[in-house]
């Protein structure tokens, strides 16, 4: 009879701890989810200001270096209402516009700028034969050529000219998830980043910008 006594009271103050510990984490999730509710308000408030002010627009692009050597970018992700992407990226909203495609449809906006620079060597060359206005013409010829580019140059009576140019590229575009840090430990997710690569080396990718929508 002592015995069960015993263990009716041993069950009693294992109920008890569980539920003052179901008390303190009840407690810690609910002060947590008010902290978060209140950043959230926060972050939305800031964010307007930021963007009536024009400063989350200007992202900042980072360049790196690829493991190849080939330069690359980093930018943050940017996240917008639709309302948003109206009124503060027009331009952009116009673009889907013209792509027929309904805003509302929209999950993410990418947009990659570049630009290209060649600069040749001394080119031999090659006698030709074309016909320019409505005759038998010699021409010379100036071509040049790399695993991206084609450039072809030819002359007229050393004076009249005309030019061609083809190039190739491959681009890119990976989105990272940024994790939370705390100490040495990674979790969770931070953010997204978005970075971009290009595997033509006259190319350099200038301008690149991310935009989901919510």
């Amino acid at each position: 009879m002592k015995t069960e006594v015993k263990v009716s009271q041993g069950g009693g103050y294992i109920s008890l701890i569980i539920i003052v510990i179901l008390l303190l984490a009840g407690g810690f999730f609910y002060t947590k989810y008010r902290s978060v509710k209140e950043d959230n308000v926060t972050l939305k408030q800031t964010k307007q200001t930021l963007l009536a002010k024009g400063a989350l627009l200007e992202n900042s692009v980072f360049y790196y270096k690829a493991r190849n050597g080939q330069l690359a970018t980093s930018v943050d992700r940017l996240t917008l209402t639709n309302k948003e992407l109206k009124t503060y990226k027009s331009d952009l909203a116009n673009e889907i516009r013209n792509m027929k495609i309904k805003q509302r449809n929209v999950l993410s906006v990418d947009q990659t700028g570049s630009v290209t620079t060649i600069s040749t060597p001394f080119v031999q060359h090659k006698d030709s034969v074309i016909t320019y206005e409505n005759k038998p013409t010699p021409v010379k010829i100036y071509p040049w050529s790399d695993a991206w580019t084609n450039l072809k140059c030819t002359v007229v009576a050393d004076s009249i000219g005309s030019m061609s140019y083809a190039g190739r590229d491959t681009i890119t575009s990976v989105g990272e998830r940024v994790r939370k840090k705390f100490w040495f430990i990674r979790y969770g997710t931070k953010g997204v980043m978005q970075k971009v690569t290009n595997k033509n080396k006259n190319t350099n990718i200038t301008y690149n910008e991310y935009i989901q929508l919510e």
